[in-house]
């Protein structure tokens, strides 16, 4: 039987054995919006229909035992042909296959210990790669890894031959789109050729991640210079596509769109924002909301423009908890005059933002933010083109751009030496300290932000800082059950920065969530291990946080042997499980 035969035969064993494979699992998605979906296996039941995860094992099993086959007639006949190709999967399981030139895997390795779980019983040597990576993307809906709050997946291709590594990533990117695109919480599928890059092989090592996230996360990194890779590296691939958003990335292709159905909205962060301003939403006009990433913590960056003064906030996306808020006088010959019918709020909100504007125009300059001074961001329109007019400085040059308010594009832009016969140099960004406010009317400046007297407060800790080179007083007091953080400038007494929280919170999302509880979290647990509740002992159970997702991490005994048992907070998912003989 040759290998074309073979092929055909395992079309023939998928098909006989799933049905409308597609159609069942993204209708079982759809009942069960990301929750584990139950599978009976007793004994009494094997006679009656299967649940389509079976038929899915079933028809793995069998196609993959077909697939083999090919591999065990070319080892018979002088061993496995040598590796050609990469093909890395990243969700946060990673999983990397290597394939060789007749397109076959050859091994699946587990570069993390989800992806260990994620291959637990599959055995994909031999098979076709896309009947791999089907198999893969099976096992990841069925265990919780892809649902409605994290639908995003990373495929990365790396090789020598470069028109093959870019045909089967094309190939699999549309595979796996075509079999999630008609789920009830689509999907984003990404996909990118893996470059030798040195930096990238870095990034990887140094953070424990596959090479594959550590070159998208470098994508983001010269996309938006104001991004570091520490923060980056701690995200999910779903974050890292929500961050993305409409950011020109030139190696990533991408389908479709990030899942937010884990945050608050859009609307609901921008609702917030303006209730903190004190103005309804008939009054705002040019909203920009782009999601970000600040100090670890996913927000949603809002700015808009109401009575002749522009707004900036960064609303927390979890719990919808005001992180920033900065206003000032807005250029009224420069700001575009609010229309006086409806704005065009959907329009409004594809717009990319004024700092994803400067980021784009710094990236292409290849200046940091640091070096920047004298900056003028003006919203404009040419040929009925939204667009952003970027303007500043650096290195005793003048910078001019124009740049695509949707896109981010760079549509125009001009350089030229600073006026003058000498360039002006950069301002001096450390001043006198005699020219400081002082701690006491840093203190004043937060307490009156906040609408509180002195007498209100208690354990206030006030101290000078300085980042790169600005000096600002980090100020920090208590109030009845709240925390209060400010960052005052130390110059001009602007507030930069404020939050609040209730004491003892550390930012606990959790309660936003809808999570299944510990009751539930029990009972996967011991579901999974075959045991009931009266036979264990030693429990313990704990909510965590891990790359983004609430995990309940449960451990136990019974009868000699340790069970650690992971399980995602907000769907039930086993995402690990461990079982060793108690020492």
């Amino acid at each position: 039987m040759n290998e074309h035969e073979i092929d055909s035969k395992i079309r023939d064993a998928f098909a006989s054995v799933t049905p409308d494979i597609k159609a069942s699992v993204l209708s079982d998605c759809k009942q069960k919006k990301g929750k584990v979906i139950a599978m009976s296996n007793t004994s009494n039941n094997e006679n009656k229909k299967r649940p389509v995860w079976g038929w899915i094992a079933a028809a793995a099993a069998a196609l993959l035992l077909i697939a083999a086959a090919p591999f065990a007639i070319r080892g018979a006949q002088g061993g496995a042909k040598a590796a050609a190709v990469s093909v890395m999967i990243d969700v946060n399981p990673s999983i990397e296959m290597t394939v060789d030139s007749d397109e076959r895997v050859i091994e699946a390795i587990p570069r993390n210990p989800d992806g260990a779980v994620l291959l637990d019983g599959m055995d994909l040597s031999g098979s076709k790669v896309n009947v791999a990576v089907d198999a893969v993307v099976g096992s990841l809906l069925r265990r919780g890894y892809l649902n409605e709050l994290a639908n995003s997946v990373l495929i990365s291709v790396e090789g020598a031959d470069s028109t093959l590594c870019e045909r089967l990533r094309g190939e699999l990117t549309l595979d796996v789109a075509d079999l999630l695109g008609n789920g009830d919480f689509g999907f984003a599928v990404m996909s990118q050729k893996l470059s030798d890059d040195p930096t990238v092989s870095g990034i990887a090592e140094d953070y424990g991640i596959t090479v594959g996230k550590a070159q998208l996360i470098a994508s983001l990194c010269a996309a938006d210079p104001a991004y570091d890779v520490s923060s980056l590296a701690a995200l999910s691939i779903n974050e890292l596509g929500l961050i993305s958003g409409r950011k020109t990335l030139e190696s990533v292709e991408t389908r479709g769109t990030s899942s937010d159905r884990a945050y608050i909205g859009r609307e609901a962060a921008l609702a917030k924002a303006f209730e903190h301003a004190g103005i309804s939403s008939a009054e705002a006009g040019n909203i920009e909301i782009e999601m970000d990433i600040e100090n670890g913590v996913m927000v949603y960056d809002i700015e808009f423009t109401a009575g002749g003064t522009e707004y900036d906030y960064e609303i927390d996306a979890v719990t919808g908890e005001v992180i920033k808020a900065e206003n000032e006088p807005a250029d009224t010959q420069a700001e575009t005059p609010k229309p006086t019918a409806a704005p065009d709020d959907s329009a409004s909100a594809q717009h990319i933002g004024r700092k994803a504007a400067l980021r784009a125009a710094l990236a292409h300059a290849g200046v940091s933010e640091s070096d920047a001074y004298d900056v003028d961001i003006e919203s404009d329109k040419e040929n009925g083109r939204s667009v952003y007019d970027v303007e500043f400085k650096a290195g005793g040059n003048e910078y001019d751009y124009v740049i695509d308010a949707v896109t981010g594009e760079v549509l125009r832009y001009e350089t030229e030496s600073a006026s003058g016969s000498a360039p002006t140099a950069k301002p001096s960004s450390k001043p006198n300290s005699s020219s400081y406010i002082g701690r006491d009317a840093a203190l004043d400046k937060a307490l009156a932000h906040a609408g509180l007297s002195l007498s209100a407060v208690s354990d206030i800790e006030i101290e000078l800082e300085k980042d790169d080179g600005s000096a600002y007083y980090d100020v920090e007091f208590r109030s009845g059950s709240k925390e209060y953080e400010y960052r005052i400038n130390a110059v001009s007494g602007k507030v930069i920065s404020n939050s609040s929280e209730h004491a003892g919170d550390h930012h606990d999302h959790s309660a936003s969530l809808s999570l299944i509880g510990e009751d539930r979290a029990w009972e996967i647990a011991l579901r999974k291990a075959g045991l009931s509740m009266n036979k264990i002992s030693g429990k313990d159970i704990e909510l965590d946080h891990e790359n983004g997702v609430y995990i309940y991490e449960l451990e136990f005994r019974c009868e000699g042997f340790e069970y650690e048992v992971k399980i995602n907070a907000a769907t039930g998912a086993v995402m690990r499980f461990e079982k060793e003989l108690d020492d």
